[in-house]
């Protein structure tokens, strides 16, 4: 018979060093705790990416509106400042819950968060898409709507990528729990058999 302690599969300093790990990556400021992992992934830097490149392509065009312009091609420059700041709010929304971990509270754990953020992205990066295309048609001569296009089409390219690393998280997790399991009754079986 075996020693338990002499079990390598089984290591209490490998679950201490795991929960260390995970407590190393998370800290407590007034009461909340701040996940530093997220931060640290590619997810959270690249939501970070997507809010400062949305809320400097809605500065680029809010700044460089003039009547003479406004009276030709309002509609488009509306469009792109009510896509960029929607943008802006929702992805600063959405990385605040999951800095916060509020994703993982129990009312939240009903939403397929992943898939979520893949159509969510999906949304927004078309929206993008349209919209920069539309002001770089119409940019009136001002500086500002040229960045603003350009800021807009670097926006679309990081909430795409974002779509696709969400999508891949989705697929994966959702393939790793999908358990294969061989028919319970062959082909030329039927119930009345058994």
């Amino acid at each position: 018979m075996s020693n338990p302690s002499d079990d390598s599969a089984y290591s209490p300093d490998k679950e201490t060093t795991a929960s260390s790990s995970e407590a190393h990556n998370k800290k407590e400021v007034f009461g909340l705790t701040l996940d530093i992992g997220y931060i640290k992934s590619i997810h959270g830097m690249l939501r970070a990416g997507e809010i400062f490149l949305t809320l400097v392509a809605f500065i680029c065009v809010s700044s460089s509106r003039n009547e003479a312009c406004d009276f030709l091609h309002a509609a488009t420059y509306n469009f792109f400042e009510f896509t960029s700041m929607t943008a802006f709010l929702s992805t600063l929304i959405i990385y605040v819950i999951f800095i916060l971990e509020v994703h993982n509270k129990i009312f939240f754990r009903f939403v397929p968060w992943l898939l979520a953020d893949a159509l969510w992205c999906v949304v927004f990066a078309l929206m993008f898409f349209l919209a920069s295309c539309v002001l770089a048609a119409h940019v009136c001569h001002q500086g500002g709507n040229q960045a603003g296009a350009a800021f807009g089409f670097f926006s679309c390219a990081a909430i795409g990528a974002d779509g696709v690393l969400s999508g891949l998280q989705f697929r994966a997790e959702r393939m790793s729990t999908t358990h294969h399991s061989a028919p319970s009754t062959l082909p030329g079986q039927t119930l009345e058999q058994y």
